[in-house]
């Protein structure tokens, strides 16, 4: 039996920036909903991702910085550290 098989390569969007809206919309409403609660006075999910993105990262940033600084002088661990059990070797 002869079987004669056509592939469609043409896209189904032609116009890239409707794929590219389509796709952002997307995914502010898939996110925006875990960060709501961080912002309680911003609605609009580009507002609230813009604001997460530029604002609270700034923050969570400072914080990391002043924690680093807050470190022992000695180690706070004895020995060498040991492999885990059934570890991947990824470098050597």
């Amino acid at each position: 039996m002869n079987v004669l098989q056509e592939y469609i390569i043409e896209p189904i969007i032609k116009n890239s920036a409707s794929a590219k809206s389509i796709f952002l919309t997307a995914f502010l409403a898939q996110k925006t909903p875990e960060f709501e609660s961080l912002v309680p006075d911003i609605s609009e999910p580009l507002d609230i991702f813009l604001h997460v993105n530029r604002e609270i990262r700034k923050q969570n940033r400072a914080k990391m910085a002043e924690r680093g600084k807050d470190t022992s002088p000695q180690p706070l661990w004895e020995g060498h550290f040991l492999r885990q059990p059934k570890a991947a070797t990824l470098a050597l």
